[in-house]
């Protein structure tokens, strides 16, 4: 039977590019992508799947990174059977921490400040309460994720602003937050690029995964397959992303 693989987003961009129903959009927020893996049943594995903010030197946008680990105030270690498996099929990865916050980190200082502290090469807000779920229940956990902005990059108020709960785009906050510092417009506009750059590496990556995303659940010995049937509930996508199997 084949597993169940949980695909942890953040917004509804990334939920299009994973491509797939079983996927939970965190809005940026973990204890929501906690409840909502819990509200979806069981699951054989996790995978956060996303873009990141950049706080190492000597990345650039689109770059991918696997986590090797998942910090955030404890350490939530990655897969290493699966961790190895998407290292081989996608080239080019840089693999490494990353760290979970609770906020957008936007100031060049603040991102300086926690490499320095963790030695972490990028920061997302969903990666640690999917790598939470998935420990507390035995199964496999990765994160696979595009840098956006960079270690080097600032980023405006604008876009501090602009993600919705359901991790839809905030376009009234982000016009608000435009109007009241119009001269952060080119930095808005940079800021654009750089997240599609790391969206078409997301892609990419998708393209080259297949079906189970590099899991290779015959290897895996954390993985318990009896008793799986297909009348467990799937996952869902909150919102419509023309995927048939997606499920408000």
């Amino acid at each position: 039977m084949s597993p169940r693989i949980a695909l942890v987003v953040g917004l509804k961009q990334e939920a299009r590019a994973a491509a797939t129903p079983l996927t939970v959009v965190g809005g940026g927020c973990a204890k929501r992508v906690y409840k909502l893996l819990e509200d979806v049943g069981p699951v054989d594995a996790v995978m956060s799947f996303g873009i990141a903010g950049g706080i190492a030197p000597g990345q650039k946008p689109g770059d991918v990174i696997l986590a090797d680990k998942v910090i955030a105030g404890e350490v939530f270690p990655a897969d290493s059977r699966w961790l190895s498996a998407l290292s081989r099929q996608i080239p080019d990865t840089r693999v490494g921490a990353l760290i979970g916050v609770d906020e957008m980190i936007g100031s060049r200082d603040h991102k300086a400040r926690l490499h320095q502290k963790t030695g972490g090469l990028a920061v997302d807000m969903e990666s640690h309460g999917a790598a939470r779920f998935a420990r507390e229940r035995g199964i496999p956990f990765v994160a696979l994720r595009a840098v956006s902005d960079p270690h080097h990059r600032a980023l405006p108020s604008a876009a501090l602003v602009g993600m919705n709960p359901d991790g839809s785009t905030n376009v009234p906050a982000v016009l608000r937050a435009l109007a009241k510092r119009p001269g952060e417009l080119p930095g808005l506009i940079q800021t654009a690029r750089e997240a599609g750059a790391a969206m078409r590496a997301l892609v990419r990556c998708r393209r080259v995964l297949g079906e189970f995303f590099g899991f290779d659940y015959g290897a895996q010995p954390l993985v318990a397959l009896s008793g799986l049937n297909d009348a467990r509930l799937p996952l869902f996508a909150e919102g419509d992303f023309g995927i048939p199997a997606a499920v408000e």
